[in-house]
Order: structure tokens, then C-alpha cells, then sequence
């Protein structure tokens, strides 16, 4: 058992990166990170070849991948728990997706 001086807790000993946040900062921090990878995938898309392949699966990963910031937003505006359970399964479907057309 290891020994905890006063004053410290679990999140402030954590060592990830991306502070441990709650309620509105939690919301902030996903729109802010579905935001910034809507616009990746964005510049993405601009880059792949104007084939006919090239613009049906660009298409794709275009809509999965801006759906994904679009539908955290609509979660964080759900009615109860079990609405933003729902739609952030949809957000976990969309981002998946996105990967698939990677």
C-alpha cells in the first residue's frame, strides 16, 4: 500500500497529458478536439486523388468524420442520460467509420 501525503488526490498525481476534466470543461474539451478533427479530416480529403474511387470514399470519410464534432455537440444537449449514452454511441459509430475510410 502506498502512502498519500495531504492535499494530494489521484487526479493530481495522474501522468496523462490531458487534464481530468467535468461536467462543462468535459464538453468544452470534446467539442474542441471533434472541432479540430473535423478540420484534419477536411485537409485530408482536399489531398486525395479526383478519381472516381478517390471522391466516393473521400466523400465518405468526409461525412463520417464531420458528423463525429456535429453529434458530440447534439449529445452534449441531450435530454437525459440515456439520450447522451445514445448519441455518443452514434459519435463512437461515426468516428469508427472514419478510421474504416483511413
Amino acid at each position: 500500500m502506498r502512502s498519500v501525503s495531504r492535499g494530494t488526490t489521484d487526479e493530481s498525481r495522474n501522468s496523462d497529458s490531458y487534464p481530468k476534466a467535468k461536467g462543462v470543461m468535459a464538453s468544452k474539451v470534446m467539442n474542441g478536439r471533434t472541432k479540430a478533427f473535423a478540420l484534419q479530416v477536411m485537409e485530408l480529403v482536399g489531398e486525395v486523388p479526383n478519381t472516381t474511387a478517390g471522391q466516393v470514399i473521400g466523400r465518405q470519410l468526409l461525412r463520417a468524420g464531420t458528423s463525429v464534432g456535429a453529434n458530440c455537440r447534439a449529445a452534449g444537449r441531450a435530454k437525459s442520460r440515456a439520450d447522451f449514452v445514445a448519441k455518443m454511441g452514434i459519435v463512437e459509430e461515426e468516428a469508427d467509420e472514419s478510421m474504416y475510410w483511413m
